[in-house]
């Protein structure tokens, strides 16, 4: 089994629910589950908004395609 995403890590370390985070990132809720169990690669728009609101860089949380790390 692969290790936490860099997002589900930083979001629960902030007691923050992914319906939270996405409210706070203006994300669907149901896209960042998918980007963060890696069952889907992350829009652009996406990869800006979470990582942006989670204060990291998107190369922290994404690789090129846009898949979480």
């Amino acid at each position: 089994r692969r290790s936490m995403t860099k997002i589900r890590e930083l979001r629960q370390a902030r007691g923050l629910s992914i319906v939270a985070l996405s409210h706070e990132a203006r994300v669907n809720p149901s896209v960042v589950s998918v980007v963060e169990r890696r069952r889907g690669v992350a829009s652009q728009r996406v990869q800006e908004a979470v990582s942006a609101f989670l204060g990291i860089s998107q190369a922290e949380a994404f690789d090129s395609e846009g898949m979480a790390l």
